[in-house]
């Protein structure tokens, strides 16, 4: 017994020595990666600060809209007799839409015409002289009228006749006379001008009249497709209130804001490049079709309409977009984008030892920074791995220097 319990002593003494030196082996070991980070120093990647030839961009945010659309109101009023077309239906420029009831129009045009005829008959006469059974009808109304003229004037002598009564007949009968004496020899030029006057005025009542006939039957002005019927089969249409809305056929557009700094060097043709959220890892280009030259007080930007002319993916209007023209490139002082540290520090290189720099003046373009406050300066050691563990003064390993 005495030697088994000496040898159960013996073991737990060597599992304890064992146990002491497995935990000093440990600490060791992380005395040992402490030690080489502070003797060999944090492991990092840098690039050499240097000018470079940036694209010139101007940049811009924006929304992609529908073609316009264009709402189609009556020229003429009246009852809706028939309807020919309905939402989501295509149409193209021309077709008829729907009809407005025509019978009071086509009456109109009816009298109109028959005016016209009779001023032109009138003209004729006047040129010409009268015909021969026409003279007749003439010289019979003359005749008429005239004798009906003296009859009046004898009563008027007697007191039986009125003044007014009188008036009239006198100037039927002097009417009379001119138009016989102008249905034998013709009218005089300064007559025949007038004459001509009024056939013009009947020639454009009738035309006006055939335009409102024409017009109870409503077409699209456009082609496209209808997005709104407000038209009710029986109801009466006014030209005040839409009956249609019609999407024009045609690209989509974007409406960008630009900053007003840059209202002035773009212009129409200008071709942006552009990207949205809604559609990852894709392009997009369109044309500039219009650059306003108004801008706005409170944001001083202006708005710039551009046609979508490259669409690899059908866009969905309202989604928001971000755009860039190239104006060509400059050369600038910059580094890799990454290498920046909440937007306003640069992590150097001076011997070993990690410098932080505080740097002000920076412009993003593309995946490089231009540097513009001298906060670095080319030759410069700039971290572009590593940096977000290192602190001012640090020392540091330079694993590789790559080039951009």
């Amino acid at each position: 017994m005495k030697r088994i319990a000496a040898i159960m002593l013996i073991m737990f003494a060597v599992a304890a020595v064992a146990g002491c030196a497995g935990k000093k082996d440990e600490e060791d070991n992380n005395l040992s990666i402490q030690q080489i980070q502070e003797q060999e120093g944090k492991p990092v990647k840098v690039v050499i600060a240097k000018s470079m030839l940036l694209p010139v961009t101007i940049t811009m945010s924006g929304t992609v809209e529908a073609p316009d659309e264009v709402n189609v109101t009556p020229k003429v009023g009246g009852e809706i007799i028939a309807i020919y077309k309905d939402k989501g239906e295509s149409v193209r420029k021309g077709e008829a839409l729907l009809q407005i009831e025509k019978k009071d129009y086509e009456l109109g045009y009816r009298r109109a015409k028959a005016a016209y005829e009779q001023a032109k008959n009138g003209l004729e006469m006047a040129i010409t002289g009268a015909r021969s059974e026409e003279l007749v009808q003439v010289k019979a109304k003359k005749e008429y009228d005239c004798k009906n003229f003296q009859r009046l004037k004898d009563l008027y002598d007697k007191g039986v006749a009125a003044k007014q009564q009188l008036d009239g007949a006198e100037t039927a009968c002097i009417a009379s006379r001119k138009s016989l004496e102008m249905a034998v020899t013709g009218a005089r030029p300064e007559q025949i001008k007038v004459i001509e006057a009024q056939v013009e005025q009947a020639r454009a009542a009738m035309d006006s009249a055939k335009l409102m006939l024409d017009r109870t039957t409503v077409v699209s002005p456009v082609d496209g497709v209808i997005s709104y019927k407000f038209a009710v089969l029986g109801q009466g249409a006014g030209t005040r209130d839409a009956i249609f809305q019609i999407l024009k056929s045609g690209p989509k557009k974007v409406v960008f804001t630009v900053n007003e700094a840059d209202q002035n060097r773009i212009k129409t043709g200008d071709i942006i490049t552009f990207t949205t959220d809604a559609v990852e890892n894709t392009e997009f280009k369109a044309k500039i079709t219009y650059v306003s030259n108004h801008v706005r007080k409170m944001t001083r930007e202006a708005e710039v309409e551009a046609v979508i002319i490259d669409e690899p993916v059908e866009l969905s209007p309202g989604s928001f977009v971000e755009g860039r023209i190239m104006l060509g490139t400059k050369n600038e002082f910059a580094v890799p984008y990454k290498a920046l540290l909440d937007n306003r520090y640069l992590i150097t290189v001076v011997g070993e030892t990690a410098k932080q720099k505080l740097c002000n003046g920076t412009q993003r373009v593309s995946d490089f920074v231009v540097i513009t406050d001298g906060c670095i300066v080319p030759g410069d050691m700039v971290v572009i791995e590593g940096q977000s563990i290192l602190e001012e003064g640090d020392k540091v390993s330079i694993e590789a220097t790559q080039d951009y």
